[in-house]
Parts: C-alpha cells; structure tokens; sequence
C-alpha cells in the first residue's frame, strides 16, 4: 500500500496543500491496518488483506480489502474531531478511485456502513451562544488567559461588532480611530470600506493596548510573539479551549457574526440596520444570521454582560494625558 500511496501522490492531479493532507491521512490509515493485520506498512498489499488457511493452517488464498476494515477504521477514530474523520474519508475516498481507475481494484468505500454525514450533524457546534453563555466564556478567559489584555480585547471585539475574524485579523493599528471608538475596514468580503463602531471609550482602551505593547502605525493589531497576524487557527483553538473551560457548547469563530446578529436582533434592532452592521449586501443572508431558538432571551438584560468590558478598563487603568483625545 505504501508504493500505492506514492504512486496516488504523484500522479493525480491535486492543489500541493490537498495532496500533502491526503497523504498524511493515507499513512494514518496505513498505519492502523498494519496493525490490523500484523505486517509493516511497506510490506503490506491490499490485495491480501484477509487469509483463507486450511485445517493445518496452511494459507491457500487471499482476498483484498473491504469495507469491513474501513468501517472499523472511521469508528475506532470516533473519538477525534469532526475534521478528521470528514478529511479521512475525502483522502481514502480519492485514494480508492484512484486505484478502481488505474488498477481494476475493487473500491471499498463504496460499500462502507460508517455515516460520518449523520454523526457530524449530531456533534456539530453550536452556532451561537446567549448572553449568559458569553459571561461564563469571559470568566473562563479571565481565570485562564496567559495573554488576557489580548484574548479580551479580540473576544470582546468578534461578539461586539460581529465582524469576520478575517477583518479583525488583518486589522492595523494606522486603521482605528482612537478618539471615535472605531476602525475603518478597508478590505472586506463584498469589496466595500465601512467604518464599525465600537463599545464607548474602548477607543481608549485600544489606544493603551498599543502603547502597552509598542504598537506602531503599520503592525496588526493581534499579533503572535514573532510579531506576525494572528492566524485564524490560532484563535479558533483559543475560542474552543475557553468554551470548553466555561462548560458551554463549543462554537465556531463565524459564529461570533451569528452570536452579534441575534442579540441585536432581540434587542429590537430591524433587519436593515443588522444587514449595514454586518457589511452583508442582502437582508435575506442577514436573516440567516438570525436564530429564532434563542428568542427567550429577548428584553432580558443581563447586567453581569458588561464584566467583559469592565475587565478591559481594570486593565488599562491609566492617568495618561497623552491620549488622542
């Protein structure tokens, strides 16, 4: 199976970074069925997988892979994330076309039993969190964040403005307007510049953030230690880790934009004005946004909402008469 795996990488026409995920799932898998089989991976041949022995043992024929060992495969890995059981079964998917075109070899995956569709849909995350569920993830980055000023400011960021994480993350220190409480967005999905507003004074809670940590007009606002962007990986372990801390349903980071949606819309703001705030070209993809499930939090305020912001102006308790007022 090893040469097949090579053979498959080399030949079949895919973008470098599909093919190089491909083959580390491929060798995954390889690895398992080596196991399952009692031989080494690079001695290990697909068309011998099972063994018919007579009654000395003697083997008399072999019979190839089938989805037996597939579905034994995807759910002794039932444990893993979603991710990896989708991308497993795409590489595995590929690798047996592969082989049914190239070699006749009969393609298991037609046959496997294993619904990876029906067990995502039962795990999938959640796509919005409440009010109360957002104070729990704060107090969960207070009681555990080894970067707090950071991981505050861009939480508190994503669930009050409901900007993509691609925005914020690219988002430079030339781009805020400190004494307006905004930034300008220059680069956005539908091509459009917008001006966000945010939280009052957190204009100047950002300006403190950046002399805290020697920002300059050209860097990202949320960077790593090498200085470079925060990635989008990064922040999506982060926002797991902390769901998980909180004991609430993980959620995804687009889910922020869905979270922000929601709560305006609950608080009595009407769709058009949601549509601007999101920077969406239609209303009915900003109606999507809207999550009906979670309309028994409507008119109810929760005053403990505001510990987010009041964590940032701890943190950033200052005389400083230089700000840009």
């Amino acid at each position: 199976m090893q040469k097949d795996i090579e053979s498959f990488i080399e030949q079949v026409r895919l973008h470098p970074k599909t093919l190089k995920k491909h083959k580390k799932y491929l060798n995954h898998f390889l690895f398992f069925l080596s196991q399952q089989v009692s031989e080494s991976p690079e001695f290990l041949d697909l068309e011998k997988i099972y063994k018919q022995t007579d009654i000395n043992g003697v083997v008399i024929s072999f019979y190839g892979l089938d989805h037996r060992l597939i579905d034994k495969y995807f759910t002794s890995n039932i444990h893993l994330k979603s991710y990896f059981l989708i991308e497993s079964r795409y590489a595995l998917g590929s690798f047996f076309t592969f082989l049914a075109r190239n070699f006749n070899f009969n393609n298991p995956i037609l046959n496997m039993t294993f619904n990876i569709k029906q067990l995502t849909q039962q795990t999938r995350e959640s796509k919005t969190l409440t009010p109360h569920e957002i104070l729990k993830l704060n107090h969960a980055i207070v009681q555990n964040s080894q970067n707090l000023s950071q991981d505050l400011l861009l939480f508190s960021i994503l669930f009050s403005t409901g900007c993509r994480i691609s925005e914020i993350l690219s988002l430079r220190v030339k781009q805020i307007r400190f004494d307006q409480d905004s930034f300008l967005l220059s680069n956005t999905k539908n091509g459009k510049q917008r001006i966000v507003v945010m939280m009052s004074q957190m204009g100047q809670v950002l300006y403190l953030f950046c002399k805290q940590n020697h920002l300059s007009d050209n860097n990202f606002l949320f960077q790593d230690s090498d200085g470079n962007a925060l990635s989008s990986q990064q922040v999506r372990e982060s926002l797991h880790h902390y769901c998980l801390l909180a004991n609430i349903d993980r959620i995804k980071i687009h889910g922020t934009r869905h979270t922000f949606a929601t709560i305006m819309y609950e608080s009595g703001v009407e769709l058009p004005v949601i549509k601007q705030l999101l920077g969406q070209n239609s209303i009915s993809v900003s109606q999507k946004y809207i999550h009906a499930n979670y309309t028994r939090n409507i008119n109810i305020h929760i005053q403990e909402n505001n510990q987010i912001y009041k964590n940032l102006q701890h943190l950033y308790r200052s005389d400083d008469n230089n700000y840009p007022l």
